[in-house]
C-alpha cells in the first residue's frame, strides 16, 4: 500500500500543474497545451513514426509518404517516397511500422487484401537521398495465399513478424510470420464474447481496422470496433498470459451472407493507439455508428488519451488542447505530436506537446 501511494505522488509531480485524480482508475489527469509546428506544406496527414530530428506521414490522396526534418518548431520536408502504383517499389496499400533499427517496414497488399511484399528502407538512407533502386529490400509474401490480413503487423524482439489475421475463416486473429523459411503458425488467439454465429463475420470485426504493437515479450492487441484492447504475453511462440486493458466487445451481428458483419448502433469506433518502449498510449472515439461530429471536429477526432504501462497499469491520462486524429509519441516519452485541423480554414495543423 505504501508503494502505490508514493507511486502515484511521484506521477501526479511528473504531470506538472493542471493534474487532477477525479476519473477513472482514480489516475492524474493531464492537461496539454501544444505548439503549431511551422511548415510551408503538409504532404502527409496521418503520423507514422517520430523521431527526435523526423517524422514520417502518409499522405492518401496523394498516395506516398514523406519524411520531415524537425528543427525546432518546424517541419521542413525532406523527401516523399513509396508512391502508390505496380512498378518497383511502389504499393497499392501501405501498411508501416518502423523498427528499433531505424529501418522502416511496408507492406504491400492489393485491392482484396492479398499480401503482395514487405519492403524495408531505413530513415538514413532516406535522409542521405540515395536513389530509390538502391534502399529498398523486399520479401516476397505472395506465398501467404488465402490469408485474411487485418492491416498490421509487428517485429517482435524474438526476430518473428506477428500479423493480423490467418486463414479465412480460421477462430485466430493473430498469426507469427517467418519471411525467411516463409512459414507461419496461429497463436490461436480469439476472443470469447455473445456472438453465435459463423466465423467469418466474427474474425472480420476483430480484424477491421484494429491494431497490435509488441515489445519484449508483450503484444497489444487494439479492436478498431467499440472499445476492446488486451496484452498478451507471448513464450515459445504461444500465449501464456492475457490481460484486458478494454473489455468492450464490439456489438454485432452476421449479415445474411454469413461472410460479412453487420455494426449495431451501440458501439464506439475503437481505440487508436500508439506505443513506446516504455508506455502505451490509447485514444478511445467518442463517437458511435451514428458518426456525429466531436467538438466542431469531425467523428474520428479525440482529445483524451490514456496513458499505460506494459504490464497493464492505467497511469494516468492526457487532455489535449485541440482534437486530432492521429498521434505519434517519440522515444523517452518527451514528445507527443497530433495532426488535427484548423475550424476556419480546413487546412491541416501538426501539433506538438511536451509531456
Amino acid at each position: 500500500m505504501k508503494r502505490s501511494i508514493i507511486f502515484r505522488f511521484l506521477v501526479a509531480v511528473l504531470c506538472a500543474a493542471g493534474c487532477t485524480s477525479e476519473k477513472v482508475a482514480d489516475v492524474p489527469e493531464c492537461h496539454l497545451t501544444g505548439t503549431v509546428m511551422k511548415t510551408n506544406e503538409i504532404i502527409g496527414t496521418s503520423l507514422q513514426e517520430v523521431t527526435d530530428t523526423s517524422l514520417v506521414a502518409i499522405q492518401y490522396d496523394q498516395e506516398c509518404m514523406s519524411l520531415y526534418e524537425i528543427e525546432g518548431d518546424s517541419l521542413k520536408l525532406r523527401r516523399q517516397f513509396a508512391y502508390k502504383g505496380r512498378g518497383p517499389h511502389e504499393f497499392i496499400f501501405m501498411t508501416v511500422k518502423m523498427r528499433k533499427d531505424g529501418v522502416l517496414d511496408v507492406i504491400n497488399s492489393g485491392s482484396y487484401g492479398d499480401l503482395m511484399s514487405l519492403q524495408s528502407v531505413s530513415i538514413e538512407d532516406l535522409w542521405e537521398g540515395k536513389p530509390m533502386s538502391e534502399m529498398w529490400e523486399e520479401s516476397d509474401l505472395s506465398w501467404m495465399e488465402n490469408f485474411f490480413f487485418g492491416g498490421d503487423f509487428t517485429l517482435a524482439e524474438d526476430g518473428r513478424y506477428y500479423f493480423l489475421g490467418d486463414n479465412f475463416g480460421t477462430a485466430n486473429l493473430i498469426t507469427a510470420v517467418d519471411l525467411r523459411d516463409r512459414k507461419r503458425e496461429g497463436l490461436g488467439y480469439w476472443i470469447e464474447d455473445k456472438y453465435e454465429g459463423p466465423v467469418l463475420p466474427k474474425q472480420g470485426i476483430y480484424l477491421a481496422n484494429s491494431g497490435i504493437f509488441s515489445h519484449g515479450d508483450k503484444l497489444l492487441y487494439v479492436c478498431g470496433e467499440n472499445r476492446y484492447a488486451e496484452l498478451l504475453t507471448v513464450s515459445s511462440g504461444a500465449i501464456t498470459e492475457r490481460k484486458v486493458l478494454y473489455g468492450d466487445h464490439p456489438i454485432y451481428s452476421a449479415a445474411p451472407d454469413g461472410l460479412n458483419y453487420r455494426l449495431l448502433p451501440e458501439n464506439h469506433r475503437g481505440i487508436r493507439a500508439c506505443v513506446t518502449d516504455s508506455l502505451i498510449y490509447l485514444r478511445l472515439d467518442e463517437s458511435d455508428v451514428r458518426m456525429l461530429p466531436y467538438k466542431g471536429y469531425s467523428w474520428y477526432y479525440g482529445d483524451e488519451i490514456e496513458v499505460y504501462d506494459w504490464a497493464g497499469n492505467h497511469l494516468k491520462r492526457y487532455i489535449t488542447d485541440r482534437p486530432f486524429h492521429t498521434m505519434k509519441v517519440s522515444e523517452g516519452d518527451r514528445l507527443l505530436y497530433t495532426v488535427t485541423k484548423d475550424l476556419e480554414t480546413e487546412e491541416p495543423i501538426i501539433m506538438r506537446y511536451r509531456m
